[in-house]
Formats: C-alpha cells, structure tokens, sequence
C-alpha cells in the first residue's frame, strides 16, 4: 500500500477531529473512495451497506466524540481518547482499530507518545497518568498529579505533565516522580524547546 498523499493526511486528520468518516485506501480506482466509521458499529442509514466491498466491515470504536489525538512519531499510528474511559489506537494507513486501552472509569484528557513510538502516555480528570505498551496493551506504570491532567510531553524519556496550577516530571521508565512546580496559572500545553 502506498502512503497516503498530504491531501488524504489532512482529510483522515480533520475527519477524525469531526467524528466524519475516514477515507481509507483499498485500491480503489482513483477519486473512488471507502469509508469506514470510528464511531458506530454500523454505516449510518444514508450509506447503504451494499455500496462496502465484500470483506470491508465497519469496526466499532468511539460512543462518544473523541477529545483527544495523538499521532505517533512514525506517522503509522493513531490514539484517540474523549468522554469514553478508554483509549483507541488506530493504523493510519488503513483504519483500522489495533487495539482498544482501557483507563479505568474517568475521561482521558490527555495523550503523548514516546520517541520510540512503542509507548503511549495517558493523562485524565481525576489526576492519574499513565504509560502503556503500544504494542500489547499493557499498563506499565501509573502515577498521580493533584488535580486533571491537561497536558503532556515526553523529552529524552522524562514525561512532562501538566495539571492545574502544577507542572511535574517523571521518568519515563519507572513512573518515579522527578520534581515538580506550582506556577501561577493553570498550563493548557506544553512542548519541548
């Protein structure tokens, strides 16, 4: 399968921010496309289930509209997260839903992976971040902040997270809370220098 062209990026991206189909290449004539839903388990009423090629099955992902993206850093995967207490983990290049992470019982509110793109940083409301296996779904470790975590960044395996009026750093590897800080207004985003 050949990569999908910046135009069809964009369009997956914006689709998947809007809760809209996703444009999926299956060697389709050119400007002929295929959809497939990340929301519910079956086509919407005005998309007959004829027009799906024998073996293209829609897959059930989201209940709820997705708060939250993060492509990783090879460009092949996707996580997304919302109101759900689970995290989706998609193959940008053909749609499908890899594996499902599931983060308890509060909303995800944050996402960030790891250079390596072979672990996935969650944050959520109630203060708890997370570190999964991409790859098997495993929780490696878990910590806590004071307050919901709003943001995220990883540098040189050192997870930044930020959460009200804190900010804190823990190693990547052993969830071991480094230092943390209090500055004077809340941190909605963060990103390396």
């Amino acid at each position: 399968m050949k990569a999908p062209s910046d135009r069809t990026w964009l369009f997956r991206m914006s689709a998947l921010a809007s809760m809209a189909w996703i444009s999926v290449a299956c060697g389709a004539p050119t400007g002929t496309t295929v959809t497939r839903p990340l929301r519910t388990a079956s086509p919407p009423p005005e998309v007959p289930r004829e027009t799906f090629p024998l073996g293209l099955v829609p897959q059930l992902g989201h209940r709820k509209t997705p708060l939250v993206l993060a492509v990783s850093p090879d460009s092949h995967l996707l996580a997304s997260a919302g109101a759900e207490a689970r995290v989706y983990i998609w193959e940008l290049g053909t749609g499908m839903l890899l594996r499902t992470l599931d983060s308890g019982s509060t909303q995800v509110r944050s996402l960030a992976w790891a250079a390596d793109g072979r672990r996935l940083v969650t944050g959520d409301v109630v203060g708890a971040l997370s570190v999964w296996d991409a790859a098997t779904g495993a929780r490696k470790w878990t910590a806590s902040m004071p307050t919901d975590v709003r943001a995220l960044a990883i540098v040189n395996d050192v997870v930044f997270a930020a959460g009200g009026p804190t900010v804190a750093r823990f190693g990547l590897g052993d969830g071991k809370e480094q230092a943390h800080a209090s500055v004077p207004r809340p941190v909605l985003a963060l990103r390396p220098r």
